[in-house]
């Protein structure tokens, strides 16, 4: 087989690699299993594939030992493969493919034939370098940037999800505009790429699940062939898109509502190409999306973060595989969230991060992260000094592992919140578990007006109308000026009012978790503040 810079023009949806891995890491393993394992098939190769191999560059550095070199190479150019890519590769001719953010090429895995591919998107002329896109989630050129810095110790010289299952059914049109707005970019980047199909089957399964044959069939039609596409007839979601085209409601998810029912042939006739992509994307439809429920302290009780039905325990979160959990209105009336601690240094696999965390019972939870970023967004700030730290995960649930014991699933890279430094899509949250519930406390004795009207005065504890809030934290309330400072000197508010401030932290008391209209994520939409003392 040619090398990639070797390869000649070739057409739009040609394959131009079909490769077998020459070294293979499998989890679950330890990271020493994982050094033994990959020194041994290093070791064992041919000297020349040896020597390519240890030319390769290493982002991890050298190390101490030879097997620490051998594993800072893998998970530098290791690329993903197995079933569920749980597994990593090196394959010598994939990992030669460079990035580019106008790519010209798409890589995958086929579990089909069990080998890595690449695909052309668009005509590629002689001489032409071959370049896929390395970063799963498309953002902006700031985000990508940074992404490519942590993940592969580069920046490119020279596009979106939201929401789950869950929200197919209750804020159908604001998913379906988002999946509208993310084909529009992706159009607009010019060449094709695997995760147009995908955006095409998530339109499909927004309109399945509440009733729309016509448009199902017409978006599955669509991704099946985006799809063949960037990875062949026999790519693995080809097949599953080409048989929802055919008949949509025999999907798990169909016709769970019926609030847009149409029969599969119900597809309008005689419509410019405007008009048709109106009717499809269903145009202009209102933004379902209500803002975040929150309101005065004065007219309701702060959350408590201690209150089980609202911060559950692990052993409480609903299963994730529950069908009954999408189906039944009760699993819809409230918000929740799982608080944790991290107790011990995340676990280094080869295509993802997994925290061990502990629950607000003082049980052992590991935390998988299976994000378009697979967890290397938090990796590099996850170390001794993260033990201990608080994390927020909105909406979690229980997730039975084939190979591990339960834990949960992580998808959703704005549902979670971690307490330490923040990347393009975490904020900080600087406390411990402990610090975070006893901040609750705080709130649930001096922050609210119990009768309605009258607050307790955090410096001197008198129960008055007339308080002032804190124009710092916004949270606690005092007489005046001198009882604020015997607050700040005398009662720990100089240190509490720095973590009270945390915006999300403000928010999570303030949201109605009892009331829900829509999922909320972080940063959690901000509330205006009351009067404050200057």
């Amino acid at each position: 087989m040619s090398a990639p810079n070797e390869m000649f023009a070739v057409q739009d949806g040609t394959r131009i690699l079909s490769e077998k891995p020459l070294i293979a890491l499998s989890y679950p393993q330890s990271v020493a299993a994982q050094k033994s394992s990959l020194a041994r098939q290093v070791e064992a190769l041919p000297s020349s594939a040896r020597q390519d191999f240890l030319s390769r560059p290493n982002i991890y550095g050298a190390g101490q030992e030879l097997a620490d070199k051998y594993f800072g190479i893998f998970r530098t150019i290791g690329l993903p493969c197995g079933d569920d890519e749980d597994e990593a590769s090196y394959f010598p001719h994939a990992s030669r493919i460079n990035h580019a953010c106008d790519n010209n090429g798409q890589k995958s895995w086929n579990t089909k034939i069990q080998r890595h591919t690449a695909h052309a998107l668009r005509d590629i002329e002689a001489g032409e370098e071959i370049t896929v896109y390395y970063i799963a989630l498309q953002n902006n050129r700031q985000a990508r940037q940074e992404a490519l810095q942590l993940k592969f110790g580069f920046t490119a010289r020279r596009l979106i999800g939201r929401g789950g299952a869950q929200a197919l059914l209750s804020r159908p049109h604001q998913i379906l505009s988002y999946v509208d707005e993310q084909v529009r970019l992706y159009n607009e980047g010019g060449a094709n790429d695997s995760g147009l199909a995908r955006a095409c089957f998530d339109a499909a399964q927004v309109c399945v699940a509440n009733g729309d044959l016509a448009r199902a069939s017409f978006f599955s039609q669509r991704a099946a062939d985006e799809a063949a596409l960037c990875l062949g007839e026999d790519g693995d979601m080809v097949d599953v898109y080409r048989r929802m085209a055919v008949d949509p409601s025999k999907q798990g998810i169909a016709k769970m509502t019926r609030a847009w029912k149409t029969a599969i042939s119900n597809v309008p006739e005689g419509l410019s190409d405007q008009e048709f992509d109106n009717w499809l994307w269903r145009r202009p439809e209102p933004n379902s999306r209500q803002p975040l429920q929150a309101g005065s302290f004065a007219l309701h009780q702060p959350a408590d973060l201690r209150n089980r039905t609202y911060f559950p325990s692990f052993s409480s979160l609903p299963r994730d595989n529950d069908i009954n959990n999408l189906l039944d209105p009760g699993m819809r009336r409230r918000h929740w969230c799982f608080l944790g601690k991290i107790v011990g240094d995340a676990a280094i696999v080869p295509t993802r991060l997994i925290l061990l965390v502990k629950d607000v019972d003082g049980n052992p939870v590991e935390l998988f992260f299976y994000t378009d970023e697979r967890g290397a967004e938090v990796d590099p700030a996850l170390g001794s000094t993260a033990v201990g730290s608080a994390v927020a995960l909105l909406y979690a649930e229980w997730h039975d592992f084939a190979f591990s014991p339960p834990g949960i699933r992580h998808e959703h890279p704005r549902r979670f919140k971690a307490s330490y430094p923040p990347f393009f899509l975490f904020l900080v949250f600087p406390m411990s578990l402990e610090k975070l519930l006893s901040s609750s406390d705080l709130v649930q004795q001096f922050s609210w007006a119990k009768d309605g009207r009258s607050r307790t005065c955090h410096g001197c504890g008198q129960l008055k109308q007339s308080l002032k809030t804190c124009g710092k934290c916004g949270l606690m309330w005092y007489c005046n000026s001198k009882c604020q400072q015997r607050g700040w000197d005398e009662r720990g508010h100089k240190e509490d009012c720095k973590l009270l401030r945390d915006r999300d932290l403000k928010e999570m008391f303030k949201l109605r978790w009892d009331e829900f209209d829509d999922f909320v994520e972080f940063p959690l939409a901000e509330v205006s503040s009351a009067t404050a003392i200057a």
